[in-house]
């Protein structure tokens, strides 16, 4: 009879310790629940703080940048579908809000003038817009600081060769320390040649540049480094043309043409 009695008080302190345990983890997980929409609807409010909180869906954000990308960039309903189905991070998706954000922001860093020039920005770079980080505005500061590039220049590159965005800093000064090596380029005809042709900074060193450089000096009969780099100098476009495509045939025309040796 003891031993009934005892095994039974041992199964209500452990029945007591179960719910007491389940209790406390209903507290925690209840609290846990309640405050992870408070610092989402304060995180809301840090960035928009005179805008009231609306819980908003993904089909609402997708709409609601859909329209500021018509309305506001002017994309057709086409380039902005388009933007769906490239397999790029997708700028359709972030919050509300955000995409106007970070528009702002490379429209002011940039000083983009008009509706014309964010569109294509956006048009041709839009998955940057999609992951913007800190690495874009270093990119950018160091850029302009490496050519010595005033707002405009800068704005000018950009526009031209939107590709440039995403190249990393590194492959650009790896590019950059290369051609002014190779071409004998003081910091100013550096910053000339890249003007002119700016889509060179996204150009392999090893894939591309040294190539074609090599290819231009041995078929123009082993000319010295000075001669060709003033070649590139008057033609920097040479740079991004196809060595069996275009070079070959055009230097072949010219040699036939002009009975060169």
């Amino acid at each position: 009879m003891f031993s009934h009695h005892n095994h039974s008080s041992k199964r209500e302190y452990f029945l007591m310790v179960v719910v007491v345990v389940l209790s406390l983890l209903f507290i925690v997980c209840t609290s846990a629940f309640q405050q992870a929409p408070r610092r989402f609807i304060h995180a809301h409010q840090d960035r928009h703080p005179t805008t009231p909180f609306l819980y908003v869906t993904k089909d609402e954000c997708i709409a609601a940048n859909k329209k500021y990308l018509t309305q506001k960039i002017g994309l057709s309903k086409e380039q902005v579908q388009r933007l769906q189905t490239d397999g790029l991070p997708n700028i359709l998706t972030l919050e509300d809000g955000v995409l106007q954000e970070r528009v702002d922001w490379l429209k002011k860093r940039l000083k983009l003038r008009n509706k014309s020039q964010v569109r294509k920005i956006v048009q041709h770079q839009p998955h940057v817009l999609a992951k913007l980080s800190s690495n874009l505005a270093q990119k950018i500061d160091y850029l302009q600081a490496r050519l010595l590039l005033n707002d405009d220049s800068l704005r000018k590159m950009f526009l031209e060769a939107p590709h440039l965005i995403p190249c990393s800093t590194e492959n650009m000064e790896e590019t950059l320390n290369w051609l002014q090596e190779r071409l004998h380029l003081d910091d100013r005809k550096l910053t000339k040649l890249i003007c002119r042709a700016p889509y060179t900074l996204g150009c392999s060193v090893s894939e591309n540049l040294e190539p074609t450089l090599d290819w231009i000096q041995c078929r123009l009969n082993a000319l010295d480094d000075f001669t060709v780099s003033r070649i590139v100098q008057k033609m920097p476009r040479i740079l991004h043309l196809n060595i069996e495509a275009n070079l070959e045939p055009k230097f072949d025309w010219l040699q036939h043409q002009f009975n060169l040796d």
